[in-house]
C-alpha cells in the first residue's frame, strides 16, 4: 500500500511540514523532545534526527543527512542529501529518545500551550 505524502518546503530548502495518510506532522507546531547529529552537515555521511511530540501525543522524527546517509535521495543515479518524516509509537520514542540520551519529563511551554509528560525514562 502506497502512502500519501505532501511537503512544505521553504525558501531555504528545509522541510517543516509533511501531511502522512491525511494527518500534519509540522517541527514549526510540534514539541522538540531531542536531537542528535554525526559529523557536519558538508559530509556525505552527515546525518541528524530530530524527535517531536504533536499537541494530540503523536511522536515523529525529522531526519536530514548527506549523499551517504539513511536519506539520502537518488537522482539520474546520483546520490545526494536528503530528508524525511517518521512516524513513530509512543514505545519507539521511547527507544529512540533512550538510544540517544534524551530524558525528558516535567511541563513545558511552547507557543502559549502546556505540554505535559512527554516522556518519562527516568
Amino acid at each position: 500500500m502506497r502512502r500519501s505524502a505532501k511537503l512544505l518546503i521553504k525558501k531555504d530548502n528545509t522541510i517543516t511540514k509533511k501531511i502522512i495518510e491525511g494527518k500534519t506532522y509540522n517541527t514549526e507546531t510540534a514539541l522538540l523532545l531531542g536531537d542528535w547529529q554525526n559529523l557536519w552537515k558538508g559530509d556525505y555521511h552527515y546525518c541528524r534526527e530530530e524527535l517531536y511530540r504533536t499537541r494530540k501525543g503523536t511522536y515523529f522524527i525529522y531526519g536530514e543527512g548527506g549523499a551517504l546517509s539513511c536519506y539520502a535521495r537518488y537522482i539520474g543515479g546520483s546520490a545526494t542529501g536528503g530528508a524525511d518524516f517518521q512516524v513513530l509509537s509512543d514505545r519507539e520514542a521511547k527507544e529512540w529518545a533512550k538510544k540517544n540520551g534524551c530524558t525528558v519529563d516535567g511541563e513545558f511551554t511552547k507557543g502559549g500551550k502546556s505540554w505535559k509528560k512527554i516522556l518519562n525514562l527516568v
